[in-house]
């Protein structure tokens, strides 16, 4: 009984010493601070940064401002092929198979799919009551190719297609409806400026001096 008594009074010594969490919690700190700190970026990698990002932006110019005449096909035999126009217009994707359907124009994003390519890769979602639709397409000048999943019924009903194109057609970047609302807006500025500009006018003419009133008797010259 001694001995177990003197060996319970050391293990107390020990964990009030050592607590059993105190290598844990500095073990954990140095792979906390280890994870938060993110390595410097070399010139190298700032220049490749900023090419990437070119890359992209001339990408995302080349494809707003175009239409793609398209063709949906499926592996599955029972579902029958489509045909389509894509349009990019306004920084916005518009198919019109599919907007007949309430999916209304959607924005998109772009990524490049490799060094040493103008491949361009594209990506969308358009929703509406039916469900959901996936788009992805790829390509660089005149030909596309992509694919499409169609997410329906709360999910339980999905179709598979994929498409190429067959026809590009240069159009305007900007829409006429865009070309109208920036023409009615800059109208409305303008009359705003001048309502403003009459008002300023109008409040530094001097008010006209008091007419005095007619009294029975007398005459103009005597008043």
């Amino acid at each position: 009984m001694k001995k177990s008594g003197a060996v319970s009074i050391a293990a107390l010594i020990a964990l009030a010493l050592f607590p059993a969490n105190a290598f844990s919690k500095d073990d954990n700190a140095g792979q906390e601070t280890a994870a938060t700190v993110a390595p410097k970026r070399t010139a190298a990698d700032e220049q490749k940064i900023t090419e990437e990002r070119k890359r992209t932006q001339d990408a995302r110019k080349d494809l707003n401002g175009s239409s793609w005449e398209v063709q949906f096909k499926s592996q599955d035999p029972k579902i029958k092929d489509v045909k389509d126009k894509f349009t990019f217009q306004d920084g916005m994707f518009k198919s019109d198979h599919y907007i007949g359907d309430g999916y209304t124009p959607t924005n998109y994003s772009i990524t490049m799919s490799g060094e040493g390519t103008e491949r361009a890769v594209w990506e969308t979602m358009l929703s509406a009551k039916e469900g959901q639709i996936f788009i992805r397409g790829e390509w660089e000048k005149d030909k596309m190719s992509g694919n499409i999943t169609e997410q329906l019924d709360g999910g339980k009903k999905v179709v598979e297609r994929y498409f190429t194109t067959e026809a590009r057609k240069a159009i305007p970047v900007e829409s006429k409806a865009k070309d109208e609302a920036a023409n009615s807006g800059a109208k409305v500025q303008e009359s705003a400026t001048t309502e403003e500009e009459s008002s300023a006018l109008v409040s530094k003419e001097e008010a006209p001096s008091a007419v005095p009133a007619f009294v029975p008797g007398t005459t103009d010259e005597n008043r």
